[in-house]
C-alpha cells in the first residue's frame, strides 16, 4: 500500500521521490493538504463522503473546522455531512491501522507550514444516494475550492 510507506525509508521510488522533493518545494510557507481517496466498495460507511480524523487533535480541530466551511458552503449534487466524519479511534482509523506506516496525510501534516492536512473517502458510486460520476465529482472539486477559499479567508481573519 503505497499510502503506507510515508516513513523514513519509503519503499516505493514515487513515494521516496516526494518524500525528498516536496519538503524543499514547499519551503516552509504556509499550506494545505487534502488527500482524496475512495473508501471500501461495500458498507454503510461507505456510502457518503468524509473525512478521516486525525489522531492529533489540533490537526483533528482543524479537520471539524473545515469540514463545517465545506458542509456550508457546498452547493453541489454530491453531500458532505461533518457528522459523517470518522475520529481517531474509531472503527478501521485506530493506531493499529497504521502500524504499517504513515499515510500521505500524516506525513504532509507533519512538515513545516502546515496548516490543514486531512484524508477525504470519496465513494465510487453513490454519495448518500446521489450518483458520483465525471461531473458531480468535477462539482465537488468546485464544492472543495470554495471550502479551501473561505477556509484561508477565515485563518486570515483570526490572525
Amino acid at each position: 500500500d503505497h499510502n503506507r510507506d510515508f516513513n523514513n525509508n519509503p519503499r516505493y521510488p514515487a513515494v521516496r521521490s516526494l518524500v525528498e522533493l516536496v519538503p524543499d518545494w514547499l519551503g516552509g510557507v504556509p499550506f494545505i493538504s487534502l488527500d482524496l481517496h475512495c473508501p471500501h466498495l461495500r458498507g454503510d460507511g461507505n456510502l457518503h463522503i468524509y473525512q478521516v480524523g486525525q489522531q492529533d487533535a489540533g490537526a483533528w480541530s482543524e479537520q471539524i473546522r473545515f469540514g463545517n466551511i465545506l458542509e456550508s458552503t457546498a452547493g453541489g449534487p454530491l453531500p458532505y455531512r461533518s457528522g459523517d466524519n470518522l475520529p481517531f479511534g474509531q472503527e478501521w482509523n485506530t493506531a493499529e491501522g497504521f502500524l504499517k506506516g504513515r499515510n500521505c496525510t500524516m506525513w504532509l501534516s507533519s512538515l513545516p507550514g502546515s496548516l490543514l492536512g486531512s484524508s477525504i473517502e470519496i465513494p465510487y458510486a453513490t454519495a448518500r444516494g446521489n450518483e458520483v460520476n465525471q461531473l458531480s465529482a468535477k462539482l465537488f472539486g468546485h464544492d472543495l475550492a470554495r471550502a479551501i477559499r473561505a477556509y484561508l479567508s477565515e485563518l486570515r481573519c483570526r490572525q
